[in-house]
């Protein structure tokens, strides 16, 4: 950002509010990362403290809240001049009361008035005048302690302690006061249960059973906690396109939920912050329900807002696994169930972002727990993914390391192997299922090949095309397609960008990406199936170049 834009921001009314609110803006450290001769990442924190006083005279501090924040700038070298090319905020947190002192200009009552706020502390007048209740001057929603969130995500109401010093929330209370999960009927917040339960839950696990975990922990737990249940219900009112009485109720529940959430992740840094240990106050229970309500929520994401907004979800989901996981806690078998899910989702969200330092504290799959599907396969297609961002492949160096292509294939081999035999327990029925299965691991493991092969630049094209055939022939062998594809999305997307050139192939895909769409309903595909065709369209062989400009330019190819 150039300076001039900068001072036009810090000085704009409504980042300064009141006309006596003093602020002070400290960079507290850059870095600057060298990824080629044309393209440079700047790593900036920023501590923006701010200040509003009782009166002109300055003499006593009314309201204080300082604001944290980590961005990354990219710049790229264009006709031999560096220009500033994008940011991504990564990290937002505040402290004291930060939401009092930085404002839209006037409190969301009055915004929804459309009246000129008189800004008073500790509530607008205007409102009091009216017997309106103020909800103050604040952000009506972030995320604390994780990803920024904005637009129209900046909806919800959040609930947090009042004071850093003032006696911390339990959990229990904080799940308390969800006016939309309370006033929906019970009826029909069993309908929008049921149908996820009946027609979702199976979408969301490799092979769905009697025994799909989802449907005997997550479901039950709709019913009881409020935060889980907004999730369940935005996500199924959304899917089913359900007719309710309150046309926005799909949004607003989700809102709600994400207040909810951000209020437990600002519960827990004000605990930390004041000199308390983090295990007192990281109870397994919420946890459990903060990371089932994540995932459900980033499914409302993937259908309503596409990659970038599900993306959010899925970097704080990571962040309160981490942390939890610095307690030295065991995990309960539900906390397991879901920490795997979540590593799913990153592994392969990774496998299409050029981001090395969004990669470096990413869930993978405990393999201590062989009843874990594709627990290893993950575990090797990370490995890859990190091994490919970090240095630049050559023959020679992979040869001095032994990731010759042989060796790759060999490791994928077994994890395979391993993934059968966990999958040889759940006798799966009738024999037609059980083959299919066999199919989407092999699909599974030629695309990992491909992608591998890629990435690290280790196989010829006479291989590439063995693999390629492979795959299609995996595909072609499936007696019941439909009932997989909600496992095939990022394979299926490695065989599009590997059938540049191969206009019936493409056809294929397309045609399998278009039944993707229709049975999951979630916009990501929509975002990956376009994606593939302005490849094709380019006439390119290399699909890296065009996935790392989307990213850069906000729109990632997200594929969980």
């Amino acid at each position: 950002m150039a300076a001039e834009e900068f001072v036009n921001m810090i000085s704009n009314p409504a980042m300064l509010g009141s006309p006596t609110l003093k602020t002070q803006h400290f960079i507290g450290a850059s870095r600057y990362q060298r990824v080629s001769d044309t393209e440079i990442i700047g790593h900036h924190q920023l501590r923006v403290p701010h200040q509003i006083y009782e009166d002109t005279t300055l003499s006593k501090v009314l309201v204080k809240g300082h604001a944290h924040s980590y961005n990354k700038h990219w710049y790229k070298k264009i006709d031999g001049q560096w220009k500033f090319a994008g940011l991504a905020p990564e990290l937002r947190w505040s402290e004291y009361d930060f939401d009092k002192v930085v404002a839209e200009g006037r409190c969301y009552t009055c915004e929804r008035r459309r009246i000129l706020c008189d800004r008073a502390l500790p509530s607008c007048l205007k409102c009091t005048k009216k017997g309106l209740v103020c909800p103050g001057y604040g952000q009506r929603l972030r995320w604390a302690g994780g990803a920024a969130i904005r637009g129209r995500l900046a909806q919800a109401e959040e609930k947090i302690a009042d004071e850093a010093g003032s006696s911390t929330t339990t959990g229990d209370e904080i799940w308390t006061n969800a006016s939309s999960f309370h006033s929906i009927s019970k009826k029909t917040l069993h309908k929008l249960i049921d149908h996820w339960d009946k027609q979702i839950a199976r979408l969301m696990v490799w092979v769905d059973s009697d025994e799909n975990p989802y449907r005997r922990y997550v479901t039950p737990m709709a019913y009881r906690h409020p935060v889980v249940g907004l999730a369940m219900a935005a996500v199924s009112s959304q899917h089913a396109s359900i007719s309710l009485e309150d046309d926005s109720f799909s949004e607003k529940a989700r809102n709600e939920a994400i207040g909810m959430i951000s209020a437990y992740v600002k519960n827990i840094t004000t605990h930390v912050m004041s000199g308390r240990e983090l295990g007192n106050q990281l109870d397994e229970r919420a946890v459990e329900w903060v990371l089932a309500a994540m995932l459900l929520l980033s499914c409302y994401e993937m259908a309503d807002s596409g990659s970038a907004a599900a993306d959010f979800h899925r970097r704080a989901a990571r962040s309160l696994v981490n942390t939890f996981e610095t307690t030295g806690r065991g995990e309960s078998l539900l906390l397991n169930f879901l920490r795997n899910q979540l590593s799913v989702h990153d592994t392969f969200a990774c496998t299409t972002s050029f981001d090395l330092s969004s990669m470096q504290q990413v869930i993978l799959p405990h393999t201590v727990d062989d009843s874990i599907l594709f627990s290893t396969y993950m575990r090797y297609l990370h490995d890859v993914t990190l091994l490919s961002r970090q240095l630049k492949p050559s023959s020679a160096r992979l040869a001095r390391l032994g990731l010759t292509f042989s060796h790759l294939r060999t490791q994928f081999e077994i994890a395979r192997g391993e993934t059968l035999m966990t999958a040889g327990r759940l006798t799966l029925q009738p024999a037609s299922r059980r083959r299919d299965f066999i199919c989407v691991v092999n699909i599974h493991y030629y695309a990992a090949l491909l992608y591998s092969a890629r990435c690290l630049e280790t196989c010829i094209d006479e291989q590439r095309k063995e693999l390629i055939d492979g795959l299609f022939d995996q595909v072609a062998a499936m007696s019941a397609i439909d009932e997989w594809v909600h496992c095939l999305p990022w394979s299926l997307f490695i065989a599009g960008v590997e059938s540049y050139g191969d206009d019936v192939r493409q056809g294929i895909i397309s045609d399998l990406y278009s039944r993707i769409c229709r049975i999951m309903r979630f916009r990501n595909f929509r975002d990956a199936a376009q994606f593939l065709q302005v490849f094709w369209a380019s006439g390119e062989r290399d699909w890296r170049d065009l996935a790392r400009s989307w990213e850069l330019s906000g729109q990632p190819v997200l594929l969980p």
